[in-house]
């Protein structure tokens, strides 16, 4: 009798402690949804330590670890999850963007392909597009970006992918960054695509504030602090390269004007003479004026 009533209140504990973990694997999925990993991490690990063999748990942690860069963390967790649950899309999906993170892409298309063969999903034709688009293929990329964008035309790493995938083609990209900025005005992502095609473009200020905002957004984003610098560094150089043309263009106005200066002098001397005689000293004086302003407005003609 003892033993059926201890029996039955681990039952009723284990019981509690499973619905607990739901509860805390609930409020760190809605954290996840927010991009607050490190507090949706914290819930997960809370789930665990109530339920330690919970895949959603496990999934939840793993996913959040990734997206944080923690990758020597997710590891052993994916490597758990493929002992509990190897079948399960999100798990496989998991999987590859572990391995992907390794530098194993092919290990990574093997886990992403057995995702997308159990489920259609963007976020599966987004991860398998990134692989290819790292090393080089660029069409596959963007064929794949398109894929999910049928399924889920405003999925946002889609779009990025696509954009991204056809950076070599100025109009369609320009075309295409525009259309993501106004998708996702908060994205780093969409700003950085922005800039991008506004550098190509030439126009190097308007394309520093989209990545300053790039970075502001996502201050751990690498690619888009290199392309801040290399923005600012054209900028400076093209700073300097005015201020060369100008000094440039200033030193021959200045020759111009030593070689043609005896003769100038002789025109204005012969011109206040003339004004003089004629008009008197009050008409001497605005001429000399005049004078002046015009050799000014030449002066600054010459050094553009």
């Amino acid at each position: 009798m003892c033993a059926d009533v201890t029996h039955q209140k681990t039952a009723v504990s284990s019981f509690q402690a499973f619905l607990e973990a739901n509860v805390l694997c609930e409020q760190a999925d809605l954290l996840f949804g927010l991009e607050r990993y490190e507090q949706a991490a914290e819930r997960y690990g809370q789930a665990l330590t109530l339920n330690p063999d919970s895949v959603f748990a496990l999934r939840g942690l793993a996913a959040c670890h990734l997206n944080l860069g923690y990758t020597e963390e997710a590891e052993p967790i994916v490597h758990r999850l493929l002992q509990l649950d190897a079948e399960n899309s999100h798990t496989c999906y998991l999987a590859a963007f572990l391995y992907n993170k390794l530098g194993r892409p092919a290990k990574a298309e093997e886990f992403i392909d057995k995702a997308i063969g159990q489920q259609a999903d963007p976020e599966y034709f987004a991860l398998k597009g990134s692989i290819h688009y790292q090393h080089g293929h660029f069409y596959e990329a963007k064929q794949l970006a398109r894929k999910g964008l049928h399924l889920k035309p405003d999925h946002l790493k889609c779009r990025e992918l696509e954009v991204a995938a056809r950076h070599d083609l100025r109009e369609p990209f320009r075309a295409g960054a525009e259309a993501l900025l106004q998708l996702a005005p908060d994205s780093a992502r969409a700003h950085f695509f922005r800039g991008k095609a506004f550098f190509i473009d030439n126009y190097v200020e308007k394309a520093i504030e989209h990545f300053r905002e790039a970075v502001r957004l996502d201050p751990n984003w690498p690619q888009a602090l290199e392309a801040l610098l290399e923005a600012e560094g054209a900028c400076v150089e093209s700073g300097w390269e005015r201020l060369r043309r100008i000094m440039d263009n200033t030193g021959r106005a200045s020759r111009w004007l030593f070689n043609a200066l005896p003769i100038v002098l002789a025109a204005v001397l012969i011109g206040l003479a003339v004004l003089y005689v004629v008009w008197g000293f009050g008409h001497l004086l605005g001429g000399l004026i005049l004078v002046v302003l015009v050799m000014l407005v030449v002066l600054s003609r010459l050094a553009e």
